[in-house]
């Protein structure tokens, strides 16, 4: 716990060129305070205004503590969720807290073949894989084994993927190429 007028708890958070810096102050009154603006007119959606306060909610702090702080870089919905990890994450980020899920993101858009009902159930299906041995914790089975499941499960979607190559499974056969309009 940092003093200066008062106590509060620090963090810092960094990823690519984005940074943000969170202080929390005790005995407050439940201001959020982002890059010197009130979170209400900061963020125009409310969603957004819900992802930064839910770290408060869960914990019972909302109007018990006063949340400041200052991001740069990064779009709208970066700023909300690098406020919300650092909150929930006791003011530490951890940029390998994501690692390795962009495998699993090519993997689930050749797995949906271009099909919107088939990614949202492979993301259902990857993100059940990914909290498996949180949820389902077997004494005789390792950690390990579980953490690695979302990753053998990718390979074997990807082999049966390219195993049913059909025509109409293709991606459209414009993709990756350049439009011109003088070309139509």
């Amino acid at each position: 716990m940092y003093k200066s007028k008062k106590p509060y708890f620090y963090g810092t958070g960094r990823r690519k060129s984005s940074v943000a810096r969170v202080h929390l102050f005790e005995n407050g009154t439940g201001a959020i305070t982002i890059n010197g603006r009130d979170i209400d007119d900061y963020f125009g959606l409310e969603t957004l205004k819900l992802i930064v306060r839910q770290p408060l909610v869960t914990t019972n702090q909302v109007g018990k503590v006063d949340v400041v702080a200052t991001v740069t870089g990064g779009g709208i919905s970066a700023v909300g969720g690098m406020v919300y990890i650092m909150t929930i994450a006791g003011c530490v980020w951890n940029h390998e807290g994501l690692s390795g899920v962009g495998w699993l993101a090519v993997a689930l858009v050749i797995f949906c073949m271009w099909r919107p009902l088939a990614a949202v159930w492979g993301s259902v299906l990857f993100g059940a894989l990914m909290i498996l041995y949180l949820r389902l914790a077997l004494p005789f089975v390792p950690t390990q084994l579980y953490k690695i499941l979302p990753y053998v499960v990718t390979v074997i979607v990807l082999i049966v993927s390219s195993m049913r190559n059909n025509r109409e499974k293709q991606p459209p056969a414009s993709l990756g190429l350049s439009y011109f309009r003088e070309d139509r």
